[in-house]
């Protein structure tokens, strides 16, 4: 059970590597818009971005959920494998 909590919790953690960097992809993408003032591709990324961010809040609440089943199952273990 603890094995599999760190295998998740790793899982999570890369697919979170990953979401940053597309929304620095997507924060770049936003600049250009707006130092060209072009309101289309602009109001395209802030779609993208209102999206991973969305994302983003989901990987952090499955993140604490994973944290705190780590916790509890800590807790179970026997204190001399801690």
């Amino acid at each position: 059970m603890h094995e599999d909590l760190v295998a998740k919790l790793d899982e999570n953690l890369g697919r979170t590597i990953a979401l940053y960097e597309q929304l620095l992809t997507t924060e770049r993408r936003k600049q250009r818009a707006i130092v060209q003032s072009n309101m289309e591709a602009l109001t395209e990324v802030l779609a993208q971005e209102e999206d991973l961010v969305a994302k983003a809040e989901a990987l952090e609440a499955e993140r604490q959920d994973l944290r705190k089943g780590l916790a509890e199952a800590e807790e179970r273990l026997a204190p001399d494998f801690r």
